[in-house]
């Protein structure tokens, strides 16, 4: 089974190249990402299924894109996609896809957990779970604010919880859907022939990079050296992403690895909540995304892509129709 390259240049130079110009505003006016508009963040996520719309509408000019589809079938590209992706009547039903799902929410949730209390007990970032006030409250507040309005950390944390868990499985399941038709979806199956790890490696590199226009303006490490922050994220993203990916592969559906990567985007910011360090270089070497999270997940990556049952991500079955 050959590589597309010519499908997969034409994938990363629309998702890039979209992701570019999406991020002009905060290349220009850094300030946007304090603003708490998230309009255009979201928009971004979804420059990778742009990119794959745009290799499946130009399916015969590229050639095959899923590797093994008939000429036939070529009609039949968009349904044959999702169907593989476990979007549309996933392998072992939808029960199976739902089990997968809550598993992938419990497990990033431990991974964030593990990293805290990890960086607590080595004593590199104490975290404080019983009086620390929130960071995020007292900013809503403002400076020299009365902060014995702010509620008790243990009903932050667990509104918090509540919040993630909501969240996980709806709106940000729903947005990380964009980036992950992309990257666990379509570039996955694309480079299904470099085998699990170097294809993770590879994909969780490129999605570091893709991330790369809004690190530089500032996002996720606050106050941290920008070229430092890249090349740290680069890093996170071949670590989660080989979680994400080892998810893909055993649930056989896209549907988990969305909950999982929503999971993370509502679950980073405890960080805040709890550690009574949250400068910049914090964020880089101690924070769920930083390098201390980075290990903790490449372990998590390592027990689901290693333990139980092997399953590996499905091929096309020619008699695939549609239905």
């Amino acid at each position: 089974m050959s590589i597309n390259k010519k499908a997969i240049a034409v994938f990363l130079a629309v998702t890039f190249v979209a992701m570019g110009f999406l991020s002009l505003p905060y290349l220009l006016h850094p300030k946007l990402l304090n603003t708490g508009d998230l309009n255009l963040l979201t928009l971004l996520m979804f420059t990778p299924a742009l990119g794959v719309f745009v290799v499946v509408a130009g399916r015969r000019k590229l050639g095959d894109i899923t590797q093994d589809v008939p000429e036939d079938e070529l009609d039949k590209t968009g349904y044959i996609l999702f169907k593989r992706a476990g979007l549309l009547r996933p392998e072992g039903g939808w029960l199976r896809v739902l089990a997968w799902a809550f598993a992938a929410f419990f497990g990033v949730l431990l991974g964030v957990v593990l990293t805290l209390v990890l960086g607590h007990v080595i004593g590199l970032n104490p975290v404080d779970v019983i009086d620390q006030p929130s960071n995020v409250q007292q900013s809503l507040l403002g400076p020299g604010a009365d902060t014995s309005r702010v509620p008790d950390s243990w009903v932050i944390l667990l509104g918090g919880l509540i919040s993630a868990f909501l969240a996980a499985f709806s709106i940000n399941a729903l947005v990380a859907l964009g980036e992950e038709i992309g990257w666990r979806g379509w570039l996955t199956t694309a480079l299904k022939p470099l085998g699990f790890w170097p294809s993770a490696v590879v994909i969780g590199a490129i999605w570091g990079l893709w991330h790369a226009p809004i690190n530089a303006a500032g996002y996720n490490y606050p106050d941290a050296p920008r070229p430092v922050a890249i090349v740290m994220f680069i890093l996170f993203c071949v670590c989660f992403g080989a979680l994400l990916q080892a998810i893909r592969e055993r649930s056989q559906s896209l549907w988990p690895v969305a909950v999982a990567h929503g999971t993370l985007n509502a679950t980073v910011g405890f960080f805040m909540l709890v550690s009574l360090d949250t400068t910049g270089s914090a964020w880089l070497w101690f924070s769920p995304n930083g390098l201390l999270g980075s290990v903790v997940f490449l372990c998590l990556a390592l027990a689901v892509k290693h333990l139980g049952t092997k399953t590996t991500i499905g091929t096309l079955d020619p008699q695939d129709g549609v239905v």
